[in-house]
């Protein structure tokens, strides 16, 4: 009898332990990229890059770019004023969307078909725009406080909440959605399970999402661990990060003002983007070290990625056009990504003595690039680069 029953419990705890690690798709290691510096060449992850120059026009002179979409044969940029500028996908000015008297502080940026939509951070409301004519076409206002605004399976704008509107000081998880047409809103679901151990309030710029292959994947720094909303809107263990010594301390986890205290070895993790074959990590070191770190799922390894060019230290080495030393700040598609350039601060990268030392795969292309630049001015419109990331 005791000899079955010790069976029966090693079972039991083994389905368990595989139930467990079945949950987590995989570890992700970045231990060796936070001590790791290293210069990578473009080409050993992305098979191509490409640039658009935005047409400079005094009815579409664009600020601080803080968000970007490309889709089908448009661009939306965003910038600090707020403004929002629709241009062609070569570059040239279409139109402005909406009246700056209609938003104030935009931090969400959708589009479907002809319709886009923005999440307002100060006025708490989302807004749709009719992309043809420019104008808003509906606007709803929320009785909660997103910390993000995706799309979801195409259908349904899917919202991010670290707080209550009610109660700032009791933070928790809250998954709301909302139909395109604005006629559904739903509450998902609430997870509690540790945030009300530690009654402080959570800075909600310390989570993060992304979308995936349908899913939208959210992750805490403060526990390494990020976890995914899939399409039937369940909650399921995503993959951790390991950082080992670097980790925050359990202190720093449940401050507001972590910066101030975080220890020179602790790593703070603060963007994720992921390709099909690659992790590109943005995250701080300490108080003073910002570190992009490349995480290859096929090797499982990490490395920080530097570029030693004056005001531009991070970023892969381009030998493929010889022109921005790339980092990405974001996804076009699952494996396009996107940076961007004042056409002023390019020339003076590439009239550094550096870039007669490069070997570039593709002269046309930088022979292009360089025929943009030469005669640019400080007050013109950004240059944006795709890169397409190898998947294989």
């Amino acid at each position: 009898m005791r000899k079955l029953f010790a069976i029966l419990l090693f079972t039991i705890l083994l389905s368990r332990c595989e139930a467990y690690r079945n949950d987590y798709k995989f570890t992700i290691n970045i231990i060796d990229g936070i001590r790791r510096n290293i210069k990578m060449p473009l080409s050993s992850i992305a098979e191509d890059i490409a640039f658009i120059s935005l047409e400079t026009k005094e009815e579409c002179t664009v600020g601080q770019i803080q968000l970007l979409s490309v889709f089908g044969d448009y661009i939306v940029v965003i910038d600090d004023l707020p403004q929002i500028l629709l241009f062609d996908k070569a570059g040239k000015f279409v139109r402005k969307i909406g009246d700056e008297k209609e938003f104030f502080s935009i931090h969400g940026l959708v589009v479907v078909n002809s319709e886009l939509f923005i999440w307002d951070i100060h006025l708490n409301n989302t807004l749709c725009y009719d992309l043809n004519t420019g104008k808003c076409i509906r606007t709803k206002r929320h009785d909660f406080y997103p910390s993000s605004m995706k799309l979801f399976n195409d259908s349904i704008l899917v919202y991010y909440a670290s707080t209550s509107m009610h109660d700032r000081e009791i933070p928790f998880y809250n998954i709301h959605i909302l139909s395109l047409d604005f006629n559904k809103t739903d509450s998902l679901w609430i997870d509690r399970e540790y945030r009300l151990i530690k009654s402080t309030y959570i800075d909600e710029g310390r989570v993060n999402t992304y979308m995936k292959n349908g899913n939208m994947y959210i992750w805490d720094s403060n526990i390494d661990t990020v976890f995914y909303l899939n399409k039937h809107f369940e909650k399921k263990f995503g993959y951790k990060f390991f950082l080992g010594k670097h980790a925050l301390s359990e202190d720093n986890k449940y401050n507001i003002h972590y910066v101030d205290y975080m220890k020179d070895d602790e790593f703070m993790i603060t963007k994720v983007i992921e390709t099909d074959k690659f992790f590109f990590i943005e995250g701080l070191l300490g108080r003073r070290y910002a570190k992009n770190i490349l995480y290859d799922k096929t090797t499982k390894k990490s490395r920080d990625i530097i570029f030693n060019l004056d005001l531009h230290d991070a970023g892969f080495h381009n030998d493929i056009d010889g022109s921005i030393p790339f980092w990405p700040k974001g996804q076009v598609s699952q494996n396009v990504l996107y940076d961007y350039i004042s056409p002023f601060e390019l020339k003076r990268l590439m009239n550094d003595p550096y870039y007669k030392t490069i070997e570039f795969r593709d002269k046309a292309k930088n022979e292009a690039i360089r025929n943009c630049v030469d005669f640019a001015k400080i007050t013109d419109n950004p240059i944006i680069f795709l890169a397409t990331i190898k998947n294989e």
